[in-house]
């Protein structure tokens, strides 16, 4: 309505005044001549991308993809507040059930790159992308905008929305209502109320989220590190802030899972503290939450709660590719890895350049599958792409060990013990299988066969000459249960000790965790899984005397497993 269009008009007039400005006469000037320097009326347009020469088939509805903007704020520091706003334009427009709409990473591939709209709409699928740039002074805001039809290479509509800090949730409603309106998609009134929902949250807060953010993104050790202080500090300013916590949840989780240290906490300290953040991420839900909450499922063996968790993931946002890797995880763990193939591939369509890790779960579902010519191509491409990742390179090395390709196994296997040697980890033995969460025997079957047709050894090379040390089942029972255990670890020299009663119940009381276990005799090997986990979790070991030990030196026995070799004593 006119109205309200004059309405809105006089408001940005009158936040526009807050901008720093010389003359009157040469103000105008200066922006008048800003605005066409951005928009390029006289700059030949590019030529139109055609449906048929699209890299993917198109969809049955509108495909957008959001180009990261430009940071026109003059100061280097600022990128992540532009690359934020961005990002949640996408995560507004991914959550409309009448777009497809192109994964941030996928976008963000474009980031500080010349970008052609034609060549980009068709190495995407895409038949519209958004591109513009974000200023910021202080607690002051503009973003430009424009939405380019890749079929005619013309314009739909290009605008500047100024504001303040405070109004940063409602410039990004305008820019997404825009891009609706232009493209003539029907809200359902589920997601009007979301995007309402959102003008409403702590703009101080949403700031430090956006630094961590930033970090976060990145997912090494070292940025999780410099990730979670901000992350901390958006929660000091909002306690309910779920996109935080559930942000914080997956950086301890992950950083537990691949046994980084730059935390300063143990793996199971690391799964605790993701255990709280998350628990707050679900009382204000995002799909990240559900996400993580999924992965951590499947790890605990709770295999239908991790795809229901996917599910909920989905059901908010049916655009994040995440969503789908999360729920083809869940899928893998539980067993059923024909169908996380067909999730796994709708999850590439919405994310072109997706990461290495996909490729690593495309693989997986092929091993599953028992199609080891197609998982040995995708795993082959995932550790082309990410050649330090020991668990991509140890199940590679498996299904080459299937197809009796014996070289490339050895070659896999030393580079995935080189890996593990620079984390302080032994090399690859079998009892590396426990320690993947496999609901089904047959899975865990089809690993351990893979690995050992490569010469992959039940215990480390060193070992292989003391079987005459190493303690049967019997033994075992008679030495551990109803006695106390103490020892350390090598890599950190911290102490710890373990209580186990006769029936197997055991008190805990270590760095990397504290809490009750429950242990029992496998054959020859001692197992143990976390009291309340299912089968998914537990880690089995040989015990092994040391001739040279001493109960002073609490190294008279050795812990054998597949991720450590820990020295103990007995009481």
């Amino acid at each position: 309505p006119a109205a309200d269009h004059g309405t809105v008009a006089a408001a940005t007039a009158k936040r526009s005044l807050r901008w720093p400005v010389v003359a009157g006469g040469l103000a105008v000037l200066v922006m008048v001549a800003g605005i066409a320097l951005w928009q390029r009326p006289w700059a030949p347009r590019e030529d139109p991308a055609s449906e048929t020469n699209m890299a993917f088939p198109l969809p049955d509805k509108p495909s957008i993809a959001v180009l990261p903007f430009e940071n026109m704020s003059g100061d280097p520091e600022q990128e992540y507040f532009a690359d934020g706003i961005v990002e949640d334009i996408i995560t507004d427009l991914s959550k409309i059930s009448g777009l497809f709409v192109i994964a941030r990473n996928s976008s963000f591939a474009y980031k500080g790159k010349k970008t052609d709209i034609r060549t980009v709409a068709k190495e995407l699928g895409v038949l519209y992308v958004v591109e513009g740039s974000v200023r910021r002074v202080a607690d002051e805001v503009r973003i430009n905008a424009q939405l380019i039809e890749a079929a005619t290479g013309g314009h739909l509509w290009a605008e500047r929305y100024d504001g303040s800090l405070a109004d940063v949730f409602a410039l990004q409603d305008k820019v997404t209502e825009k891009i609706v309106l232009a493209l003539a998609v029907n809200l359902t009134s589920g997601e009007q109320s979301q995007r309402i929902r959102l003008r409403f949250d702590n703009p101080r807060a949403y700031d430090a989220f956006l630094q961590g953010r930033e970090f976060y993104r990145r997912a090494t050790p070292e940025d999780y590190a410099k990730a979670v202080p901000h992350l901390e500090d958006a929660i000091q300013l909002d306690n309910k802030y779920g996109r935080a916590y559930a942000a914080l949840a997956e950086i301890y989780r992950d950083s537990a899972v691949m046994g980084w240290d730059v935390l300063d906490v143990s793996p199971d300290e690391a799964f605790w503290r993701a255990e709280q953040f998350l628990h707050e991420a679900l009382k204000d839900p995002s799909p990240l939450a559900h996400q993580v909450a999924s992965k951590m499922l499947s790890r605990q063996g709770r295999y239908d709660e991790a795809t229901a968790q996917a599910e909920r993931a989905i059901a908010l946002d049916a655009n994040d590719p995440a969503g789908y890797m999360a729920m083809a995880e869940a899928l893998i763990w539980a067993g059923d890895s024909t169908r996380s193939v067909k999730i796994i591939n709708k999850a590439m369509r919405l994310d072109p350049h997706y990461p290495p890790g996909y490729l690593f779960q495309l693989g997986l579902a092929h091993y599953g599958t028992s199609q080891f010519d197609d998982a040995a191509s995708a795993l082959e491409r995932a550790t082309k792409r990410s050649p330090n990742d020991y668990s991509q390179l140890t199940i590679l090395a498996a299904t080459y060990g299937h197809l009796g390709r014996k070289q490339a196994a050895e070659s896999a296997i030393a580079r995935a013990n080189e890996q593990r040697r620079k984390m302080g980890r032994p090399p690859l033995t079998l009892a590396v299988v426990n320690r993947w969460p496999f609901k089904e025997l047959a899975d865990r079957k089809r690993l351990r066969d893979g690995l050992r047709k490569v010469g992959v050894p039940e215990v480390p090379p060193s070992y292989a000459g003391r079987l005459k040390d190493r303690l049967t089942g019997n033994e075992i029972r008679s030495l551990l249960f109803g006695r106390t255990q103490h020892g350390f670890d090598p890599k950190t020299g911290k102490d710890w000790m373990v209580s186990v009663r006769a029936d197997g119940e055991s008190m805990v009381l270590a760095p990397w965790f504290s809490g009750t276990e429950i242990r029992w005799v496998k054959g020859d090997k001692l197992c143990s899984r976390h009291k309340g986990s299912a089968a998914g979790s537990k880690t089995c070991a040989f015990i092994f005397r040391n001739p040279e030990g001493t109960a002073d030196g609490r190294n008279q026995f050795e812990w054998v497993g597949g991720a450590r070799i820990y020295p103990f004593s007995v009481e």
